[in-house]
Parts: structure tokens; sequence; C-alpha cells
């Protein structure tokens, strides 16, 4: 148990908002160590916290962020009442956990280059390869990232999982280039077929990439998971309590 990396999707958000300073709070105060969250910018050049490219389904606004000024998005509230979060906050108030920032697609290299930017104000070009791994949308986004930040490590793609996925249920695996020391995503099942076994998780491991367990819901999911042997569970609950 003490080996497995347990990862807090958008926070704990079972009371609090998603991607919100109170949600991230709780998942810290449960015992996550990784913290995952997702990074895009305003008009005027601030990295915000939100998953969606619109804040309809989280403010009941109709506006996307990336077209709206840091007041604007100061204005907006969540569903509970919370501001959106700025990067700025986050990285202050969370800066001894460890972090997955998803740079969402939509203006992924405007965020890479603000993200540069404020390492680079905050003496933090070294230190935020070591504290983040990114995952990314674009094939474009990789020689950006690459440039700012050699050091940074990604985590597979969808694409890449995809690939790697079903070269695995096929037996195949040795077609999927699964690449060593890369964490790729496995979902609870597909097409009805549950993944989380032992034999498919291996598969990975045979090639020495490490496989992360992607959005358990239930507790007899989580369990599957446990194991499987998944290394890394990305989850929206708290995690079990040890026996």
């Amino acid at each position: 148990m003490s080996e497995i990396i347990w990862i807090s999707h958008r926070g704990l958000h079972d009371r609090h908002a998603e991607n919100s300073m109170l949600a991230f709070r709780a998942a810290v105060d449960a015992g996550f160590t990784h913290l995952e969250t997702d990074l895009r910018c305003t008009s005027d050049g601030q990295l915000v916290l939100h998953h969606d490219p619109h804040l309809r389904r989280t403010c009941g606004v109709e506006a996307n962020v990336h077209d709206l000024s840091i007041d604007q998005i100061r204005q907006a509230r969540l569903v509970d009442g919370q501001p959106l979060p700025l990067f700025d906050e986050f990285a202050e108030r969370f800066d001894r956990q460890n972090w997955i920032l998803d740079i969402k697609p939509e203006t992924g290299e405007r965020t890479l280059t603000l993200l540069h930017d404020w390492a680079r104000r905050n003496h933090a070009l070294q230190w935020l390869p070591r504290k983040a791994r990114f995952l990314l949308w674009r094939d474009r986004h990789y020689p950006l990232l690459r440039e700012y930040f050699p050091e940074a490590v990604t985590m597979a793609d969808r694409s890449e999982c995809r690939r790697a996925g079903l070269s695995v249920l096929c037996g195949m695996s040795q077609f999927g280039n699964i690449r060593r020391q890369r964490t790729y995503s496995v979902p609870p099942r597909y097409l009805g077929r549950n993944l989380f076994r032992r034999a498919i998780i291996r598969a990975y491991q045979r090639h020495g990439a490490r496989v992360l367990a992607f959005l358990p819901e239930t507790d007899a999911d989580i369990h599957r998971a446990l194991e499987s042997g998944a290394q890394e569970i990305l989850i929206n609950t708290r995690p079990p309590l040890p026996p």
C-alpha cells in the first residue's frame, strides 16, 4: 500500500468544487501527496486552474476562460461560491505536494510560455520539472515543453495510451511502442472487459513502463486496481483506509 502513488483528480470534490483551493486542501488533509489539475490562461496572460474551456458547467457563465481577463475571471464563482484559483495561489499553497499539470490544448502554447515565465520569475526553472509531470494533448506542444523545461517528464497521452492498450488486449504488446519508465493510463474497463487484471498490468511492466489506474469510481474497482499491481491510482474519492 505504501508504494502506491495516490493522485487526487482535480482535488477532493465530494464537498467542494473541483479544481478549487478547498478541494485541494481537502485532498491533502485526506493524505494525498500528489495533486492533478488543469492549466488554462486568460486573455491577459494569467494562469488559471480550470478543466473545461468554457465556464458554463462550473460557474454558469457563458464564456471561454481564454476570452476573459483576470478581473472577469475573478468575478466568476464556482458552484460552491469559491473563486477560480490562479496557478500562483496553487503553487504557493501546495508546494509540498507533487503535481500532474494537464496543459489544456486550446491555448497550450501560450499556457506553456506563461508557465515558463512564472518559473523564471520565481527561480523555479529546475524546481518545477522535479515537482510536476505534464500531460499534453497536441504533438506540437512537446518541442515547446522541452525547450522551456528540458528535464520535464510527460505522461503518455491519449493516443499513446490507446495504442498501447489495444496492443496489450490483442496479446501483442511488442507492437504498442510501450516505452520504459513512461506512465500509461488504464481505465477500469473497455467494452465491458475488466482491465484491472494482473496479466494486463504486467504486460506494460514487462516493457519497463508504469501503469496509472485511471479513475476507478467504486470500491471494487479500486480494490482491483490495487490487486492488479498498478503503481499509481488517480481517483476522485478518498484513498481507502489501510487494513
